[in-house]
């Protein structure tokens, strides 16, 4: 009998070694509910991140918007091309166009002045009566606009 019990407290022992003890488990399911619990507030920041970053694109392309309708007034817009557009103000020939990731004002062919940043496309379409504008930031967000064309315009 000696020998029995010697096996089966032998037997015990490696069970026990092998196998989960109730305080484990409970720590385990513990460690993984917290886990998960943390995971909804995780992807709030990161939704909010998203959220902060469309408004600088989008108050940065409200700027450029109104500088534009102000720079540009009544004048007509002389030459378009896919990626940049120009028109004449006080006898001085104004471009806007993509320059790297950048969009850029030039007076009479030199200066440059960044209007907006972080570009990835900016295309310049016209039709009979307005000049679509379409650019999409690194960000991947899409901003359009149209402006009304008054005049020849020629196009490249």
């Amino acid at each position: 009998m000696g020998k029995e019990s010697n096996k089966s407290a032998s037997l015990f022992n490696q069970v026990r070694k092998n196998g989960f003890t109730l305080i484990e488990a409970l720590l385990s399911l513990l460690a993984v509910t917290s886990i998960f619990s943390l995971l909804p507030l995780a992807l709030q920041v990161e939704y909010k991140i998203i959220q902060a970053s469309e408004v600088a694109t989008s108050a940065e392309w409200h700027l450029f918007l109104k500088q534009l309708q102000e720079e540009k007034g009544d004048h007509a817009i002389s030459t378009i091309h896919p990626d940049g557009f120009c028109f004449v103000k006080d006898e001085k020939k104004v471009c806007y166009s993509k320059y790297h990731s950048l969009i850029r004002k030039q007076v009479d062919g030199r200066g440059h002045e960044p209007i907006l940043t972080n570009i990835q496309s900016f295309q310049t379409k016209a039709s009979t009566n307005e000049l679509e504008i379409i650019v999409e930031s690194k960000a991947k967000h899409l901003l359009q606009t149209k402006i009304p064309l008054h005049g020849d315009v020629k196009n490249e």
